[in-house]
């Protein structure tokens, strides 16, 4: 018998909705997933986004009123992320799973408090949006390491050096580089190395050409 679908909320209309979430969900086979309804602060924006789905869904620009509506599991929370925060917040209250983009908040302590929240519900699942952890090639390493292949490691130090577009080099703009991509390999790390990492911090710096 097959389970049920998550039935899912999508928080959020911009470009990386439609480009990146949408698509990604509809390719989802593991696990049925329905997208149910969308919430922007404008109705035409909702709609739009709406229309990319294959399916009619409710079109929401009152956050309130989607987050009481019973009929959806949970959220996807693809706001800025300075906004990340509190949007969390707000649908653990309400009794919703979350998934979050990354990071999930603009400054560490942010991101502290917003765990420390979130470990009083322990009963709803709360991720952050880093889909690496689940490439194949990471899996096997940190598997490797689990099964002793290099010994009790110690130290692992990954650094990158990656091209910038010209509009994601702001540290304070939402979704620039510098914030979110240290968050991503950070994240992808831990997995590696978990349960040998003890703590995993990154950085970032532009360099000149």
């Amino acid at each position: 018998m097959s389970a049920s679908p998550v039935r899912l909320a999508i928080w959020g209309a911009g470009t990386f909705v439609r480009k990146a979430h949408i698509p990604s969900i509809l390719d989802i086979a593991e696990r049925p997933l329905e997208i149910v309804a969308v919430c922007s602060r404008s109705q035409a924006s909702g709609e739009e986004v709406a229309a990319l789905l294959p399916h009619r869904v409710s079109v929401f620009t009152d956050i309130d009123a989607m987050l009481a509506d019973d009929g959806i599991d949970a959220v996807d929370v693809a706001l800025p992320i300075p906004l990340l925060p509190d949007a969390v917040r707000r649908c653990l209250a309400a009794g919703k799973h979350v998934i979050s983009e990354k990071p999930i908040a603009p400054t560490v302590a942010e991101a502290e408090t917003l765990i420390e929240f979130y470990a009083g519900h322990g009963d709803q699942g709360w991720m952050g949006g880093e889909n690496w952890r689940y490439e194949e090639a990471y899996i096997a390493a940190g598997q490797l390491i689990r099964d002793g292949a290099i010994g009790r490691p110690l130290l692992c130090d990954w650094a990158l050096n990656l091209p910038v577009m010209p509009g994601r080099q702001d540290t304070a703009r939402s979704g620039g580089a510098p914030a979110t991509s240290p968050a991503a390999f950070c994240s992808t790390a831990a997995c590696i190395m978990w349960p040998a990492c003890a703590r995993c911090w990154a950085k970032s710096r532009a360099c000149p050409r």
